[in-house]
């Protein structure tokens, strides 16, 4: 292009901002080379958590694009695929040029097994995945229920299902343009960061009509700009290479030691992916969930050698461990790299307000036990992002429990006033304290321009510590991190007022914040959510068999402290000595299942009919276990009525006794209290 004429198209910059969203979408579409359709097959439905060796013995037919495949349900279908060849391609920590993927359009949420082993995620919002070396065919899982992966409007996704069931579109093979796919990803941040801050300056323009002038406009956005412009006069002129640069040199990279000297502030990067473990689908999708969620972050740890994950749940891991022991040895390898964050403190994201303050307690020890089994210490931080309030007896239990800080975003929620602080220090009434941290954007992040900005913006303690967490990764139904949002983590802290970004733990983001803990406010009694408030009256059978369930192991753990303490009898049968022991071994399990009933959507009553279906029954099987168990053992092989009170509190009671039942009357008061039954022999 002339000198004269590149001059004259500076008399009108407001035509630049359309040029690069056109050019996203040019270089969006140069990314796929020797694209090659693939023929798939497809199984008949099957149950969920289906294994690859019945996927072997099935027998499949061809699916054709636009049919559906399979109606909705809690069921899964396999498909199945050869692939083409496909040049000989370097490991990723080679990797300089391009790498081989599988393009997958399905609104299903799927898997790829490679080898008999789950390898990568496929679903809405993560639309391909690295081939395999040497893959030569491909089985793939796929479910026929609500993904519960959200996409905005706009955002390049795949069709809702349809009424009549979940359809297959498209299946490719194809070679990704490293430096088209750069160039995407340059652009893309680019273009959002200009359009956020013309928006903000009432300078944006319609994509058809009269273009607002940019007579006034700061210097750095100016030029911003015009070099943007000049990237583009190189790309035009199919001097790919030299665009690339141009862009880079835009969005060079600040030093990592700047990271906590930004003047823009600094965000810790945070890899999550919120997975509600019983919400809009059963726990038997959760485990379907799950693996699909924990394949794809690892293909993406791989590919992105910086990027770190917190994983908030044990019960996840445990789950794992049974359903893909594969998987879960991968993420124990990056348990010991410090890349695999374990967090949470309690066993699941449990709700606060209804369970007891021993159950809550049993919810932190059983966690704690699988942290520390996994990494050899206590973990320090309660994660509870979405729960629908907060009891003031947390800091209490969880100090208790080892427990120092504390994460959240859900108070963002609140209808009515909005919480004072971001980062503060939270007491219990008996003076126990928790270092908090309060999320300003929510915890599925797609680190878009507005929600970088404004997590640093409105963190209201970035004048002591401008660091604040950003958690990136579709949340909700799982899915996590995408390669998108990774490349978008390498470009943030170059632009212009961006704050400084890091791929950062929860732990090292606590420590940090530690160092001006007395400077901090504090806040005393509960953290009150104005929101989910109907949650607490309604669903009353699941929180009536919940609480009988509860009463009935804490009954159990009496009966077992009881006749364990010589002190408390003078001999101990043999047959007692034996129930004692099996009673002890026999209530972790339940104390476990229970604890999963305290998941924030389970308890509370927000799940769909059938996770109540499944879960009263659990718990009612809970409770008469419980209760058998300890009547068992109190009962001294039938050989005498014993009266036990297994209640922390001493009192008065007159007893009547007849052939089938023990009754208590408060002698005080002369009413009756809840009558415990056992059998008498």
């Amino acid at each position: 292009m002339s000198t004269k004429a590149r001059q004259q198209r500076t008399l009108f910059p407001q035509f630049i901002p359309e040029r690069i969203r056109r050019h996203v979408q040019i270089s969006r579409s140069r990314i796929w080379k020797q694209k090659t359709s693939l023929d798939v097959l497809v199984s008949p439905s099957k149950p969920l958590l289906s294994s690859f060796e019945e996927a072997e013995s099935m027998q499949f037919s061809r699916v054709t694009e636009g049919s559906v495949f399979a109606e909705a349900g809690w069921n899964t279908v396999w498909f199945y695929m050869e692939l083409p060849e496909l040049p000989e391609l370097p490991e990723f920590t080679e990797l300089t040029e391009e790498a081989a993927y599988l393009l997958w359009e399905v609104n299903g949420e799927s898997t790829i097994f490679y080898q008999g082993e789950p390898w990568c995620g496929l679903d809405t919002a993560h639309r391909w995945a690295r081939i395999p070396a040497g893959a030569r065919e491909l089985y793939i899982r796929c479910s026929s229920y609500e993904t519960g992966i959200w996409m905005h409007e706009g955002e390049n996704r795949v069709p809702e299902p349809a009424a009549e069931g979940y359809q297959f579109y498209h299946a490719s093979a194809a070679l990704r343009d490293t430096l088209q796919w750069n160039i995407y990803n340059d652009l893309l941040l680019l273009e959002e960061y200009l359009r956020y801050e013309l928006e903000k300056l009432e300078l944006t323009s319609p994509a058809v009509g009269k273009h607002k002038k940019l007579e006034y406009l700061p210097v750095g956005l100016r030029k911003l700009l015009h070099k943007t412009d000049l990237a583009l006069d190189t790309y035009d002129l199919g001097d790919i290479h030299e665009c690339s640069r141009q862009l880079q040199e835009l969005l060079k990279t600040k030093e990592t030691s700047e990271f906590l000297n930004s003047p823009n502030g600094s965000l810790s990067l945070i890899g999550n992916s919120h997975l509600d473990l019983v919400w809009l689908w059963p726990e038997k999708a959760t485990r379907e969930k799950n693996i699909h969620t924990c394949s794809t972050i690892l293909r993406l740890m791989e590919e992105y050698p910086d990027m770190s994950f917190t994983m908030s749940q044990p019960w996840l891991l445990d789950a794992l461990e049974t359903d893909a022991p594969s998987l879960y040895r991968q993420i124990q390898e990056r348990i010991d790299e410090q890349r695999w964050e374990l967090t949470g403190g309690m066993y699941v994201e449990a709700d606060t307000l209804i369970p007891c303050g021993e159950a809550l307690a049993r919810a932190c020890v059983i966690g704690q036990r699988v942290f520390q089994r996994e990494t050899g210490e206590l973990c320090p931080t309660l994660w509870l992002p979405d729960v629908f309030g907060y009891s003031q007896s947390l800091p209490q239990i969880a100090s208790a429990a080892g427990i120092r800080n504390f994460y959240t975003t859900k108070l963002l929620w609140s209808s009515v006033q909005s919480f004072p602080f971001t980062s503060f220090v939270w007491q219990s009434m008996d003076g126990s304290e928790l270092l908090c941290h309060l999320s300003q954007v929510g915890y599925e992040s797609r680190a878009s321009v507005e929600d970088l900005k404004h997590c640093s913006e409105a963190n209201k303690q970035a004048a002591l510590h401008d660091d604040a967490i950003l958690a990136m990764g579709f949340g909700d139904g799982g899915g996590g991190l995408t390669d998108e949002q990774c490349e978008r983590a390498k470009r943030i802290s170059g632009l212009l007022d961006l704050p400084a970004a890091s791929w950062q733990r929860a732990d090292q983001f606590f420590s940090r914040l530690s160092e001006v803990r007395h400077q901090l406010p504090r806040y005393r009694g509960e953290l009150y959510l104005e929101y989910h408030r109907g949650t607490y009256t309604t669903k009353h059978a699941m929180k009536q068999a919940y609480r009988r369930a509860e009463k009935a192991l804490q009954m159990a753990e009496a009966a077992a402290a009881f006749t364990g303490n010589s002190e408390n009898i003078r001999e101990q049968s043999e047959l007692q000595s034996k129930l004692q022991s099996e009673l002890q071994s026999e209530l972790m399990p339940l104390w476990k299942e229970l604890v999963f009933s305290q998941f924030h959507d389970a308890l509370p009553g927000s799940s769909i009919a059938l996770v109540y279906e499944e879960m009263i029954p659990q718990l009612q099987d809970i409770a008469e276990r419980a209760k058998k168990a300890a009547a068992e053992l109190l009962s001294n092989e039938g050989s005498r009525t014993v009266l036990f009170n297994p209640n922390g509190i001493d009192g008065t009671w007159l007893i009547h006794l007849d052939s089938t039942q023990i009754s208590t009357m408060n002698r005080e008061t002369g009413k009756s209290k809840e009558k415990n039954t056992v059998p008498i022999q």
